[in-house]
């Protein structure tokens, strides 16, 4: 999703606060692999990084995946200390105020100008079945195709991957924020999307229960 935002809305790319904050991440990468960085050097250069992407015409989404993507992914004991004590300091903000923020401000359905023909084909029917049918199907032919490169099974059920799939389906952060850029301009549009991420990722829920009920818990590991 991420960079499908960077290739689709980014527009009159300023190249200099772009070089300025790829440079300073790739500093944080190399560093942060050699040595063990004080805890607030990560949450400091996420926010350096963010107003250098504003300023670069860059969505500033894709430069916070990016900042995320530079903490170590296997850590010393140190830095597992490190870790754990960065989480601890970001999650009840994420938790208990950046999340629910969001909630409030993107969740907001309005059925004003739209017919039921709005509702039951058009863009809400064409987000609701890439949540419901391309998700599942993406996440489950691409695992497998993996698993199959690798040759290496899988170290579960065909089932749980499908029902993995399924839920993956249940779209709201990036689902909701994608619908709001593309059709940025066209209340009608947005809101059609948005109609359309609520009953898609109803439909997902209800596929995955669906699966997990009837799909028998003895399918065979492929």
């Amino acid at each position: 999703a991420s960079a499908l935002i960077a290739v689709l809305f980014t527009s009159d790319l300023q190249i200099l606060p772009l070089a300025a904050a790829l440079g300073l991440l790739v500093a944080a990468w190399t560093l942060g692999r050699r040595y063990v960085l004080p805890i607030w050097t990560y949450p400091a250069l996420a926010l350096v990084t963010w107003v250098l992407a504003k300023e670069s015409g860059l969505h500033t989404s894709v430069m916070a995946v990016a900042a995320a993507l530079i903490v170590p992914p296997r850590p010393t004991q140190a830095e597992t200390t490190l870790i754990g004590q960065l989480e601890h300091l970001i999650h009840p903000i994420s938790a208990y105020v950046v999340l629910p923020i969001f909630a409030f401000c993107a969740a907001g359905v309005s059925l004003t100008g739209l017919g039921f023909a709005d509702l039951a084909g058009g863009v809400s029917a064409g987000v609701a079945i890439a949540l419901a049918v391309g998700k599942p199907l993406g996440v489950t032919l691409f695992a497998l195709g993996a698993a199959r490169l690798a040759q290496t099974p899988l170290p579960f059920s065909v089932r749980r991957l499908v029902i993995v799939g399924c839920l993956c389906g249940v779209g709201f952060t990036m689902s909701l924020f994608i619908g709001g850029l593309a059709f940025a301009g066209d209340p009608v549009g947005e809101e059609a999307a948005r109609v359309g991420v609520l009953t898609g990722s109803l439909m997902s829920l209800l596929l995955a229960a669906a699966v997990h009920r009837l799909w028998p818990r003895r399918a065979a590991i492929a």
